[in-house]
């Protein structure tokens, strides 16, 4: 893993030079932290072998790196838009809804794929084996809707079994709700939250508690593995 980092510090370094010729240079890259979990591993083993330091130190520039302990598809693509932050880790469909927003103007980029792990819809609620079992009282946890991996890829899932016309219509069950807030929904069976699509270690925290049940994976809807996020700038 420490060595993936370095490589994505330095795919990152490279991106700021060729950035620097058009935009304003900076002293210190700011950088989300992301939604959390395994898939952002990369980001912490960065921010605590200050590999961004020392890899531009090797090319005799100095450059300093803020971690922004913020995250989700939706909160780091605004931060990005608004300037916030010069990087921002988010998965596929984020990154491409920001892509297709700014080709005419602030041209975002994808830097590199970063992790590919596969992504978990667990519940504790016994009617729930499939998401064709959901009902109006169902709400399902994710850390963005209509842009995260998950409302995606339930957007796949509808696809395949309604058609495109019907892509959204697993949309309105969808809550918008960080990692660890969606962890402690749904354990606790106290909130409206009956389900909750998330990634490791979330997901094995969740198995811990024997009512919880996983429903489906990625994996599974897509039939492959996948991308799970990417730096964008």
């Amino acid at each position: 893993m420490k060595h993936g980092a370095v490589r994505i510090a330095g795919g990152f370094v490279a991106l700021l030079l060729l950035a620097s010729a058009a935009r304003a240079e900076v002293d210190v890259v700011k950088i989300p932290k992301g939604a959390g979990g395994v898939g952002f591993l990369p980001l912490i083993v960065m921010e605590e072998q200050k590999l961004v330091e020392r890899e531009t130190r090797k090319m005799g520039l100095t450059l300093g790196a803020e971690y922004i302990r913020l995250g989700g598809p939706a909160v780091v693509n605004d931060m990005l838009l608004a300037g916030a932050a010069h990087l921002a880790p988010a998965g596929p469909p984020a990154f491409i809804t920001i892509w297709d927003r700014t080709r005419a103007n602030m041209k975002v980029m994808g830097v590199a794929a970063m992790t590919s792990i596969p992504m978990y819809l667990n519940t504790k609620a016994p009617h729930l084996r499939s998401l064709k079992d959901l009902t109006p009282n169902d709400k399902i946890a994710v850390t963005a809707v209509k842009v995260s991996i998950p409302a995606i890829i339930m957007q796949m899932q509808a696809i395949k079994e309604s058609g495109k016309a019907d892509y959204a219509k697993y949309d309105p069950y969808t809550v918008s709700l960080q990692h660890p807030e969606g962890v402690i929904a749904l354990l606790s069976g106290k909130t409206e939250i009956t389900a909750h699509f998330t990634s490791p270690p979330f997901h094995q925290r969740e198995r811990r508690d024997p009512a919880v049940r996983t429903i489906t994976t990625s994996n599974a809807i897509m039939g492959a593995p996948s991308t799970f996020t990417r730096p964008l700038a």
